[in-house]
């Protein structure tokens, strides 16, 4: 079935799930105040800006909390809300500091997804040169992102078939594992693996958007995803419950 259509049937259905009372919520301590089972308002100035060159489309309605996920990298915690409006389904994801400051924040919707054929997989994942960890990363519009992340001590050149180099190059892709609470008690939890790597491109003066590529590994099976985001401020961000 995939984790994001997992998400759109929870938006759809908006689950519900048995009250514990002896039993503390795993969301208490998520960041902004946000819960599994409430409502967030997104009103983010940079979709008007950004004068119709986004390829994320802003949310038009208040969004529904339907999961909330969690995991590290290195000494940061990363916390993902999936929320749905109507068919539409969005990722918040906020990253803390060692010092459980945030960070980064940003919203991001899933722009493709693609299963690849057994035979496939090493143009996305090939330790060489692999699509996902390329410096450089093209839609199929051509529209090009410049990878976001960097590491210096695995970086590899490229080489074309001649052998000759070229300007790009090549790191491995960052692995994630992320638990899924789709409830606000822990009773359901989904492991999700990613292999991903960030991308972004400057839109006009002041506002970028950001591109995650990679490989998401859950109980049904794997497929390539490339979801597309923006950053969004504290102001941009209204919890209503």
């Amino acid at each position: 079935m995939g984790m994001w259509q997992l998400f759109k049937d929870a938006a759809s259905k908006k689950l519900t799930w048995t009250v514990h009372p002896d039993k503390k919520r795993i969301d208490l301590t998520a960041p902004l105040g946000i819960r599994v089972g409430g409502m967030i308002s997104i009103n983010c100035p940079d979709f008007i800006l950004a004068d119709g060159k986004l390829k994320i489309r802003g949310p038009q309605e208040d969004l529904y909390v339907t999961s909330y996920g969690q995991f590290r990298l290195g000494d940061y915690k990363g916390h993902r809300f999936y929320m749905g409006a109507g068919d539409k389904l969005f990722m918040l994801q906020v990253i803390e500091n060692e010092k459980g400051q945030i960070d980064e924040c940003k919203l991001f919707s899933l722009f493709d997804e693609v299963i690849p054929a057994a035979d496939s997989w090493d143009f996305w994942l090939n330790d060489n040169d692999g699509s996902i960890g390329l410096s450089e990363f093209d839609l199929k519009d051509g529209t090009k992102y410049f990878r976001a992340w960097e590491n210096e001590s695995e970086q590899k050149t490229v080489c074309d078939q001649t052998g000759q180099a070229t300007t790009l190059n090549h790191i491995p892709p960052v692995e994630i594992r992320e638990s899924i609470y789709m409830d606000p008690y822990g009773d359901q939890v989904e492991s999700v693996g990613h292999m991903t790597m960030l991308y972004g491109r400057n839109i006009v003066e002041g506002i970028d958007e950001f591109m995650f590529v990679g490989v998401a590994e859950d109980k049904t099976g794997a497929s390539v995803q490339i979801t597309i985001g923006i950053p969004l401020g504290a102001t941009d961000i209204t919890v209503l419950f």
